[in-house]
């Protein structure tokens, strides 16, 4: 079996079995391999019901990137922040690094509020505006596949499961929207399409 060591390399073992009421696992002393690096794509959520983040956080972690930021949005609950899946979110993110095959761990930050959440950013970051549904504001906004191939390094928001609010809209209006075609997706899928498409156009690059 892979075996590997969080933010270290992943290399091959045996199972032994269990004695003391631990597993052994034999490990081979030489074939010790990197994990991929990261996928430099800063995933910025509106926080959605606690049940569905978990999902998120474990399926973003999967996909080896960078780091997942989420804040409060105006149409969250606040009582979200709050929640008890709080207690233990590095759990979630180790679970979706194991289906990934990675040991490397996006950071994972929690914000009070949207400008927060976008005060944290790297400036280079290509920042983009997930919308579920089709999009008709004045903004400009075009189809996710159609992304510039050169992309380096990039910032998703996505709103929680009501959407952006007109206020939020306007912290982001100078960022490009983009959108996933004409059908409406819930909150986790458009999160992870958008995500998966995104870390997969800047690692061809």
């Amino acid at each position: 079996m892979r075996i590997g060591v969080i933010g270290e390399g992943i290399m091959r073992g045996v199972y032994r079995g269990e004695r003391d009421n631990r597993l052994c696992l034999e490990v081979a002393e030489s074939g010790v391999s990197e994990p991929p690096p990261s996928a430099p794509l800063t995933v910025v959520i509106g926080h959605p019901r606690p049940i569905v983040l978990k999902r998120v956080i474990r399926d973003l972690a999967s996909l080896a990137i960078e780091s997942i930021v989420v804040f409060r949005a105006d149409l969250s609950e606040a009582s979200y922040l709050r929640s008890s899946m709080w207690d233990t979110p590095r759990q979630f993110l180790i679970d979706g690094a194991m289906q990934g095959g990675t040991t490397r761990l996006p950071c994972l930050d929690r914000c009070a509020s949207l400008e927060e959440a976008m005060s944290g950013l790297t400036r280079d970051a290509k920042c983009l505006r997930l919308e579920l549904e089709r999009y008709a504001g004045p903004t400009r906004s075009y189809r996710l596949a159609s992304l510039p191939s050169d992309l380096q390094r990039a910032a998703l928001f996505v709103g929680p499961e009501r959407g952006f609010s007109d206020r939020e809209r306007g912290l982001l209006a100078d960022v490009d929207v983009v959108t996933l075609g004409p059908v409406v997706l819930r909150t986790e899928a458009a999160v992870i399409a958008g995500a998966t498409a995104l870390a997969d156009r800047i690692r061809s690059t």
